[in-house]
C-alpha cells in the first residue's frame, strides 16, 4: 500500500492536532507525600498577570515573575510525634479520621483574625489523600499559646479526582472552639471548585502540561464575647483562587488567591540567590555531615565560608553566622527539618538537613 506525500503530512498534522489537545490527568499520586519539601516562592502582588485567561489548551506563560522571598513547603506524616505536637497527633492520627498528611502552614487559609484578644500561632494544615481527591480535615495552631485542634465536621474538598475539566464540586465545612475567659470562635466555609482550563504553563520553574483549577470560598466568622454577652456572624469577603497542577509535582506549579484589591501569588520554584553573594547555586561543590545530626553541622571542604544561614520549615532564618567556621553549632535547634545556605566565593550551596 502506497502513501503519498500529502497523505503523510496530513497523518503527522492530525497527530499533532490531537497531542495538543489532550489533558493530562491529575490524581492522587500528583499530590503531595509525607517527607515531601518543597521550594516556594512568593510574590505580594499580581504584577499584572491576568488569571482569568483559561479555557482549553491554553497557553500560560508566566515566566515572567519575580519574586519577593522564599519558604519552603513541608509535608509530615500525622503520625509522626517527631514533628507533630502530640494534641494534635492524638486527634488527627484517628484512623477513622483518615488525615494521612500534615504541613507546616506557609500558605495562608482563612488566616485573618477578627478577634485582637486571639493570638494564632504555629499554624498546621491536616490533610486526607486518598483515590478519590485532596482535601483539609482541619487545622492545629497555638491560640493564645496553647495548642489547640480545629478539627472540621466535613473536610473542606480541594480536588476530586480523577480530575477532568467542567469537572465542579462543593464542600461546606465547619468547626468551633471555647476559648477560656474570651468565649466563643467558629468558622463556616464553603468552597466551590471549577476545573476550566488545562494546556501548558511557563513559570520561572519551567514548562510543564497543567490542569488549572478555579476556587471560590466564601467564610463566615461566628463569634461570642463572655464580657459582652454579644455575639455576631462576620462575612468575610469573597476569596476566588486559581490553581495550576501538574504530573508528580506535588504542590502546585502556581498558585494565586485574589481578596478584592489583594493579591498573593506563589510558584514552586529553585533555590534562589539573595543580592548579597552573586554566582551560582552548587551543591556539588560543598558538602554537609552528618545528616542527620544532634550538636554540629559540619561543612566540606572550608573553602572561606563568608555567610551560614539556617532556615526553618517556616523559611525563618533561625540562625546566621557571618565569616564562619566548617563546624556549626545547631545544637540550640529544635529537632525537625532545616535548609541551610552557605555562602562563599563561588556563590550559594544549600542543602537540607534533619536535627535530631
Amino acid at each position: 500500500m502506497k502513501i503519498t506525500i500529502q497523505k503523510l503530512l496530513f497523518l503527522i498534522f492530525c497527530c499533532i492536532t490531537l497531542q495538543s489537545f489532550c489533558q493530562i490527568t491529575i490524581d492522587k499520586n500528583d499530590m503531595p507525600a509525607s517527607g515531601n519539601t518543597f521550594v516556594i516562592s512568593i510574590i505580594n502582588n499580581m504584577h499584572g498577570l491576568n488569571p482569568s485567561v483559561t479555557g482549553q489548551n491554553v497557553i500560560w506563560d508566566f515566566s515572567q515573575l519575580n519574586l519577593n522571598t522564599q519558604t519552603v513547603d513541608t509535608f509530615f506524616s500525622v503520625y509522626s510525634t517527631q514533628y507533630i505536637p502530640v494534641a494534635y497527633n492524638l486527634v488527627y492520627s484517628d484512623p477513622f479520621d483518615q488525615a494521612h498528611l500534615a504541613n507546616v502552614v506557609t500558605r495562608s487559609f482563612n488566616s485573618t483574625n477578627p478577634i485582637p484578644q486571639i493570638q494564632i500561632t504555629e499554624n498546621f494544615n491536616f490533610y486526607k489523600s486518598s483515590s478519590s481527591g485532596y482535601s483539609l480535615v482541619g487545622q492545629g495552631a497555638k491560640i493564645n499559646g496553647i495548642p489547640t485542634a480545629m478539627k472540621y465536621d466535613n473536610a473542606e474538598s480541594f480536588f476530586k479526582f480523577p480530575m477532568q475539566y467542567g469537572n465542579t464540586d462543593s464542600s461546606v465545612s465547619k468547626y468551633g472552639m471555647t476559648i477560656p475567659t474570651i468565649g466563643y470562635y467558629g468558622q463556616t466555609i464553603k468552597r466551590v471548585n471549577l476545573v476550566d482550563g488545562y494546556g501548558t504553563i511557563t513559570t520561572p520553574y519551567g514548562t510543564f502540561d497543567v490542569m488549572r483549577v478555579k476556587s471560590t470560598i466564601k467564610t463566615v466568622d461566628t463569634i461570642y464575647l463572655d464580657t459582652l454577652h454579644f455575639g455576631t456572624h462576620l462575612n468575610r469577603p469573597l476569596e476566588t483562587q486559581y490553581i495550576w497542577l501538574g504530573d508528580n509535582q506535588g504542590d502546585p506549579l502556581l498558585f494565586i488567591s485574589k481578596i478584592n484589591n489583594n493579591s498573593s501569588v506563589r510558584f514552586k520554584d529553585s533555590l534562589s540567590l539573595t543580592n548579597t553573594y552573586n554566582g551560582i547555586i552548587n551543591n556539588q561543590s560543598i558538602t554537609i555531615f552528618p545528616n542527620p545530626t544532634t550538636n554540629i553541622l559540619r561543612i566540606t571542604p572550608d573553602a572561606e565560608i563568608r555567610k551560614v544561614e539556617v532556615l526553618n520549615i517556616l523559611g525563618e532564618i533561625v540562625l546566621a553566622k557571618e565569616n564562619s567556621s566548617s563546624n556549626i553549632d545547631i545544637s540550640n535547634l529544635k529537632k525537625g527539618i532545616y535548609l541551610v545556605r552557605i555562602y562563599n566565593k563561588n556563590g550559594m550551596s544549600a542543602h537540607k538537613f534533619i536535627k535530631e
